[in-house]
C-alpha cells in the first residue's frame, strides 16, 4: 500500500513538473469491489478530482486524504494520457 502511495506520488509530480495537463488512471485487474476498475483509462485535468463510483474524490491512485478503502492494497497507477484520448474526450465534451 505504502509503496504504491509513494509511486503514484512520485508520478504525479513528474508529470506535474513536466508540463502534463492531464492524468490518466490505470486500474490493476481486480480491486476487490472498490470501483477502481470503472476508473481505469479516466482522465481529468492535472489538479482536478477523479470521482469514484461511490462518490469519493481522489487526486490520484494513493492519494493520502482517501478512505482506507481506497487506498488498502490498491495497485492502481497514474500516467500521462495519450494525445489521441484527449483530443477524442474534447471532442465529445467530457474535458475542457
Amino acid at each position: 500500500t505504502e509503496m504504491v502511495q509513494a509511486q503514484n506520488a512520485g508520478a504525479f509530480a513528474a508529470l506535474e513538473a513536466s508540463g502534463e495537463e492531464y492524468i490518466q488512471w490505470s486500474s490493476s485487474l481486480t480491486d476487490g469491489g472498490r470501483g477502481h476498475q470503472e476508473m481505469n483509462n479516466k482522465i481529468v485535468r492535472i489538479g482536478d478530482y477523479f470521482t469514484l463510483p461511490d462518490g469519493t474524490k481522489m487526486l490520484r491512485p494513493g492519494d493520502p486524504n482517501a478512505p482506507i478503502k481506497h487506498l488498502a492494497n490498491c495497485r492502481c497507477s497514474v500516467r500521462a494520457p495519450s494525445r489521441t484520448a484527449i483530443r477524442r474526450l474534447k471532442q465529445q465534451g467530457k474535458i475542457i
